[in-house]
């Protein structure tokens, strides 16, 4: 029902599908950010992408599925599996949701702020490191995103033009979808419904209708989701959010001076437009909490609104002395995207070489402390400590209390990007935690890594 409610829609808005040139340069800038910067020929299926990856082998049935393996997200891969079992088949539909989301972007930019804030905008999102890397994945991220920002734009064009009730079914469809595909798609329903509304619509009992109907279908689809078990994280959403609510890392390069611009972004916004500025200022500010809440909380949650980020900085683009600060936030994206490329999938190699400078640690001696460590061929998977161990304790839990002291022995998976976003929970730990290195720690075994000490939290 959502795809033929999308497709209707579609087909009614062929109108305003026409790209404008700059438009069409900032699609082939994301391009060779995707598929040249980034270095895709390591891109190996890692954690639930992996699952996907099998569905899409025919090597693991359809299942009734959950928040860890979405329904729709499997009949999808099974399906384009009938095509052809290239890897890159099943990728491109995660290249196309990015470059979806990043043309969504512009379109909303550009009734809400105007051409130049739309422009600027779709143009930091292109080269935005966070956005590039989950484009190459199969993960839930691109495209349920490309979907949900799609129905954002469809629901300002119910709002403002003469083909509402085309604008509704195509905004009802893809809401559907994206919400099918990632329950967090949820959280950008409430700007769109509030942009949607500041504009006065006054349309038939139709459009109203199918609005109410993507509503409905939207709920039905969570519902059935969440029948095979809660939303993960649920019994620590209260200490998650302490631990996260002050921690920026995951809207990178914003965390930074990069943050600056999306400051005076805000303010320049607000004076000129608060009917839209103001709306995505609270939508970000909700958003970060919400996601604060999510134990294991990482980039791919700020994908949800990075979006709004880099419009609210585009709005500095219709001045001169506003532009200065597009370019300095374009060099912190840039920055951001070089390092999101030295780690991708990072070979162990060199990682290796990157500790070649560091005193090696006897091995022996790593029973003198409770050990942080999620790698089997240092510590059987029975017996492994994890980064949830120094993030959330249990009830009765105190890692110091046991020998006096925590190391946590950092190998590839903690520095290296990957969908299974290891690096993420590293990050945390190192904003809740001070360590001090003790070596490197080399095995005949080929394990790699760098041994931390990890002192308590104060």
């Amino acid at each position: 029902v959502a795809l033929l409610l999308l497709g209707w829609g579609l087909w009614g808005l062929r109108a305003h599908l026409r790209m404008p040139r700059e438009l069409v340069g900032i699609v082939l800038v994301a391009l060779i950010v995707r598929l040249l910067w980034m270095p895709t020929e390591l891109h190996a299926f890692d954690g639930h992408e992996a699952e996907y990856f099998d569905i899409f082998r025919g090597e693991r049935g359809i299942s009734r599925g959950s928040v860890m393996l979405y329904p729709a997200l499997q009949w999808l891969y099974a399906g384009l599996g009938k095509i052809s079992s290239h890897p890159w088949l099943l990728l491109s539909v995660s290249v196309a949701g990015s470059v979806l989301s990043i043309t969504a972007t512009f379109g909303i930019g550009r009734r809400l702020l105007g051409h130049r804030a739309a422009t600027a905008g779709a143009f930091l999102l292109a080269i935005w490191g966070n956005h590039a890397f989950w484009a190459t994945s199969a993960y839930n991220v691109a495209l349920p995103l490309g979907l949900g920002l799609a129905a954002v734009w469809g629901l300002l064009l119910c709002a403002e033009e003469r083909e509402s009730t085309r604008a509704a079914a195509f905004a009802s469809g893809a809401a559907v979808l994206a919400v099918s595909m990632r329950i967090e798609a949820l959280l950008l329903a409430p700007l769109g419904l509030l942009l949607f509304l500041l504009r006065r619509p006054r349309h038939r009992w139709v459009d109203w209708g199918l609005l109410t109907a993507g509503a409905l279908l939207s709920a039905a689809a969570v519902a059935l989701v969440l029948s095979a078990g809660p939303l993960p994280g649920g019994e620590e959403r209260q200490e998650a959010l302490a631990s996260n609510l002050g921690h920026l890392g995951f809207w990178a390069p914003l965390d930074g001076w990069g943050g600056l611009a999306l400051l005076a972004g805000g303010v320049v916004g607000l004076r000129k437009n608060p009917r839209a500025v103001g709306p995505l200022l609270l939508f970000l500010g909700a958003l970060h909490v919400a996601i604060s809440s999510f134990n294991d909380a990482g980039f791919r949650h700020s994908m949800l609104g990075i979006w709004a980020a880099a419009l609210l900085i585009g709005t500095l683009a219709d001045s001169l002395r506003g532009r200065v600060g597009v370019v300095l936030a374009s060099m912190a994206m840039l920055l951001h995207t070089q390092d999101v490329s030295k780690r991708y999938y990072l070979p162990e190699e060199d990682f290796g070489k990157s500790l070649a400078e560091a005193p090696d640690f006897p091995a022996e001696k790593l029973s003198e402390c409770v050990l942080i460590c999620e790698d089997s061929r240092v510590v059987p998977e029975g017996e492994q400590r994890s980064h949830f161990n120094l993030l959330y304790p249990g009830p009765n839990e105190d890692l110091w209390s046991e020998k006096g002291c925590v190391y946590w022995l950092s190998g590839v998976q903690d520095a290296r990007w990957s969908s299974r976003a290891v690096h993420d929970r590293a990050l945390r730990v190192h904003a809740e935690f001070e360590t001090i290195e003790r070596g490197r720690l080399v095995l005949s075994n080929g394990y790699v890594g760098s041994v931390l000490e990890v002192k308590p939290p104060q």
